[in-house]
């Protein structure tokens, strides 16, 4: 047997039903209950004989069977009619009971049984009405099987008066609980939302610390090694095809030595600006360090790559024109080639910056395209360095 399935009738409840589920618990397991011990009550009726006695409680019984098989038939948003279905029943069943054995069936601790449970399953009203069948059933009972009417009325109904008052301050002490409980959950949830978007902020801020750069705006080192990294990781077949630009601000240090750092930091803005307006879906920039900036291209034809390059070089031509100050500048450029020059990333960056330095060292606003005998050439010049150094040393 599937308890699970048994305690919720046979529904689906979703995440936001969770009190309907419970309360659908609470009535199968109460139901449950009422029928093991009818059927221990009958068992004693049958044992003693007593024809009138099985035929209440067995009536109760198959009332409480027959319960557990409506609530899974009516649909699963409509067990408060069942609910007054069901006791009503049962309240029928009590009173037949109590006329037919009076001195076997306490009216009054059955009647209060049925109000408390119908007050945890359901709410106050239901045992309200209870109550109301009860008194006029009292009284009817009394005008019509009493010998001391007055004794007969107070004896039956004060109990259930002392029950209505004890589910009132219940009630009330419920609600006050429930509104206290609402009132600490809204401060809870709002308490988490603060906190959840106070920690989205956080994280906001560190991964833009991470991957941009504070001055300009553009994407840093990390972000692009990032980058780079995953085109090349990624390209199994060797298929894309990208240039990287290793961008150089010409004689930078000239302007921070001259004007300061916050001209300096103006004019990186600049630049930055003006580099990045002829960024689109094909090539992507990166500030890496002070001045020096890389541009990635992924290209088809390599034609577009000397369109970019001079592309590049021009829309850094105007002046610039900050506070007092009009400012030239101009950039040199590296580039290296993806897969053609080399397929290793970290050799591809080593590639660009080698033919930077060498337009550096050629004149400013140059743009040199690596080639291998770029390498050997400068491989053997820092060989003739280090021999001299020794030689003089």
């Amino acid at each position: 047997m599937n308890w699970k399935n048994f305690l919720s009738s046979g529904y689906i409840f979703s995440d936001n039903e969770n009190e309907l589920a419970t309360r659908y618990k609470i009535i199968n397991i109460v139901l449950l209950i009422l029928s093991m011990l009818l059927i221990l009550i009958l068992v004693v009726y049958v044992f003693i004989d007593n024809t009138k006695g099985v035929i209440i409680y067995s009536s109760a019984l198959l009332l409480s069977v027959f319960s557990l098989f409506i609530l899974r038939q009516v649909g699963k948003n409509n067990y408060k009619i069942s609910i007054y279905i069901i006791n009503l029943g049962y309240f029928i069943i009590l009173i037949l009971g109590h006329l037919h054995e009076p001195g076997e069936h306490p009216l009054v601790a059955w009647a209060i049984i049925q109000m408390f449970i119908c007050f945890f399953i359901l709410d106050i009203k239901l045992s309200m009405i209870i109550s109301v069948w009860y008194v006029f059933t009292v009284v009817w009972l009394a005008i019509y099987t009493a010998d001391n009417m007055i004794k007969y009325i107070l004896k039956q109904l004060l109990p259930i008066g002392f029950v209505v008052i004890m589910l009132k301050i219940l009630d009330k002490k419920i609600i006050e609980g429930m509104i206290k409980l609402d009132k600490t959950n809204k401060n809870l949830e709002t308490t988490i939302n603060e906190r959840t978007m106070k920690i989205e902020e956080e994280k906001r801020k560190l991964y833009t610390q991470a991957n941009y750069d504070c001055l300009t705006g553009l994407p840093n080192r990390h972000n692009f090694y990032r980058t780079i990294r995953n085109w090349i990781d990624n390209d199994k077949d060797r298929n894309l095809k990208f240039a990287l630009f290793f961008i150089d601000i010409d004689r930078f240090k000239r302007v921070n030595d001259s004007f300061g750092h916050p001209i300096g930091d103006s004019v990186l803005k600049v630049v930055s600006a003006r580099l990045n307006s002829i960024s689109n879906d094909k090539n992507f920039l990166y500030r890496i360090s002070g001045d020096e900036f890389i541009l990635l291209l992924k290209y088809n034809d390599e034609k577009e790559i000397d369109i970019v390059s001079y592309k590049v070089q021009n829309i850094i031509k105007p002046a610039i024109v900050l506070k007092k100050h009009t400012l030239y500048i101009s950039v040199s450029i590296g580039i290296s080639l993806y897969p053609s020059d080399t397929v290793n990333y970290d050799d591809l960056i080593r590639y660009s910056d080698t033919s930077m330095f060498k337009s550096k060292k050629e004149g400013i606003g140059l743009c040199t395209r690596y080639s291998q005998g770029m390498a050997r050439k400068i491989q053997k010049n820092v060989i003739l360095e280090t021999q001299l150094y020794n030689a003089l040393d």
